[in-house]
């Protein structure tokens, strides 16, 4: 007891040094870039579906890596940005992106609630390259008459949600839920549609809804 009495400073000094190598060890640690996480390499805007090109991962300290980024690319890619846009060489979140489907998140993002999203029959409009996914079209097909069969406008106001490409000759657009067995109706009987562009088509905000008018008789047989 006598010993450690009088080597008690020399313990206090030992103690307090081992101690602050401790936390000097911590706070370079804690600074130094070793943590994987993702980020945008491009901006990348709501509605998109994200591709390995427009990712990377970079090294942070772990102080600054938020608890929901991401630490591979595979974590991200496929998934549908909901809340954005991610700004360039922004950390990627899990608050970014949807927690649904690359398909349900995309009618979220550009279509109001109770739309139904629904296929068109391949071919139909697919020169019509400009379209992109937001635009609001109307379809018309075949319908049925008391004069027999005529063109008529199945649905106007359609919302488009993904356009035809290499793979697949299809539009997928969101209708109102009344005009969905209606659109439905074109590809399960295999009937001929087109889709138009009207000159007001784009939608940009989700309270921007627009006008969906009924089945309308345009010609005759």
């Amino acid at each position: 007891m006598e010993l450690l009495k009088k080597n008690l400073p020399v313990v206090i000094a030992l103690v307090i040094a081992i101690v602050a190598s401790v936390l000097i060890y911590t706070i370079i640690k804690a600074q130094t870039p070793s943590v994987p996480v993702v980020y945008a390499n491009q901006i990348l805007r709501v509605g998109l579906t994200i591709t390995p090109d427009q990712v990377s991962v970079k090294y942070l300290p772990a102080s600054a890596v938020p608890s929901n980024s991401f630490r591979t690319v595979d974590q991200v890619i496929g998934a549908t940005v909901y809340n954005g846009p991610i700004v360039k060489d922004n950390i990627i979140t899990s608050d970014h992106l949807s927690t649904y489907g690359s398909l349900m998140a995309t009618l979220n993002t550009f279509a109001p609630e109770g739309w139904t999203a629904v296929e068109l029959p391949g071919g139909g409009g697919a020169g019509m390259n400009g379209i992109k996914r937001g635009d609001s079209v109307d379809i018309y097909g075949e319908v049925m008459s008391g004069q027999g069969t005529v063109i008529g406008k199945i649905c106007g106001g359609a919302i488009v949600l993904s356009m035809p490409s290499e793979n697949n000759s299809q539009f997928v657009v969101a209708v109102p839920d009344q005009y969905a067995p209606a659109v439905a109706e074109l590809i399960i009987k295999d009937r001929s549609m087109t889709v138009t562009l009207p000159n007001n088509s784009t939608v940009t905000e989700a309270t921007k809804i627009p006008e969906v008018t009924p089945v309308e008789e345009t010609g005759g047989a």
